[in-house]
């Protein structure tokens, strides 16, 4: 027997927890399984729960064995298994030194594997500058790993209530600006839907901006209409480079390498009897259209030099990245 259904009677059905199973089972890091009817009894999960919002609380995943890490091999072990995968930016959670540093080489080892990469960490609460600068950034020192000191204040989703977040949050912040803005785009001064930011109580906002920059420290400001970032620095603090000290910078680098190799690792497997000045002129059309996107400043074209050596061809060029627009001097001079 047929019956209509009227529009007030009817619902909608979604499975978005098959969905997110679905998304995971293409991971070659983790492995996906529903648990069994009842495993979870006695732990309050999200929605939906019979516990009120203001009750939920974090559970951690199940099948896992470790019961505590060591952050220097485990974070490092860890990295190891992205060094070929498609990323362009990570983020690490632990405030132990440790995972920067091992951040640091990851990137570095990336790099060798032909997948130039950045990161951002964070470093532990209510640090003073002079600390985050000994204890962090003095001993990462790196291109391509960004170090944050505040804590952030956002809206719980959940509950509602105001939550702080430690620093490493930040982090995870700007490696998300980061990946929704093109290619050589400054996070500086770009605005945060934040609540507040926490940090020691001789950091002050404003007032001590010029010195956050100066001791190499990935920071939040704010100004009369809010919070924004700070300068996109990162922890590379040698000297005065400023390809290696600017996140955006550095990243202009990284994408016209790896942009490049993209475009000439298809050649592999043909003879090698390619001359170089055909493989050269692959070489320049590649750099020239990185150049009309703006994801470099310019390059020299008779830089460009390729050296074939049996069944290697080996390319040298230089390049210009795009660097953040920084300061602005006005000067205006009287005249009558």
């Amino acid at each position: 027997t047929m019956h209509s259904i009227d529009a007030a009677s009817r619902i909608t059905v979604r499975a978005n927890f098959w969905g997110f199973l679905e998304a995971l089972k293409v991971s070659d890091i983790v492995t996906v399984a529903r648990v069994t009817t009842g495993a979870l009894d006695g732990q309050k999960m999200p929605y939906p729960s019979s516990a009120a919002p203001g009750t939920v609380v974090d559970v951690n995943l199940l099948g896992g064995t470790e019961s505590s890490i060591t952050v220097a091999t485990d974070y490092a072990d860890a990295l190891t298994q992205l060094i070929n995968q498609d990323v362009q930016v990570v983020a690490v959670m632990d405030t132990d030194v440790e995972a920067p540093k091992a951040l640091k080489v990851h990137c570095d080892n990336a790099a060798l594997a032909g997948k130039e990469r950045n990161g951002y960490a964070g470093a532990t609460a209510s640090q003073t500058l002079a600390n985050l600068f000994d204890n962090y950034i003095a001993k990462v020192n790196s291109r391509h790993v960004a170090i944050a000191g505040q804590q952030i204040t956002i809206t719980d989703p959940l509950t509602g209530v105001a939550k702080d977040l430690d620093p490493p949050w930040l982090g995870v912040l700007g490696a998300a600006a980061q990946c929704g803005r093109n290619v050589g785009i400054p996070l500086t001064y770009k605005r945060l839907g934040i609540l507040g930011t926490k940090q020691d109580s001789g950091w002050v906002i404003g007032t001590s901006d010029d010195e956050v920059i100066e001791k190499s420290i990935f920071a939040i400001t704010k100004d009369v209409i809010g919070f924004k970032f700070l300068r996109s620095v990162t922890s590379y603090a040698t000297d005065a480079n400023v390809v290696f000290s600017e996140i955006s910078a550095n990243e202009s680098m990284n994408y016209s390498i790896r942009n490049l190799r993209d475009q000439l690792i298809v050649k592999i497997g043909d003879p090698a009897t390619i001359s170089p000045e055909r493989f050269k002129s692959v070489v320049i059309a590649t750099l020239r259209i990185q150049k009309e996107d703006g994801f470099i400043k310019d390059f020299k074209e008779e830089s460009v030099k390729i050296t074939q050596t049996g069944d290697k061809y080996r390319v040298d060029y230089d390049v210009a990245p795009v660097l953040p627009l920084n300061f602005v001097t006005v000067y205006a001079p009287a005249y009558v």
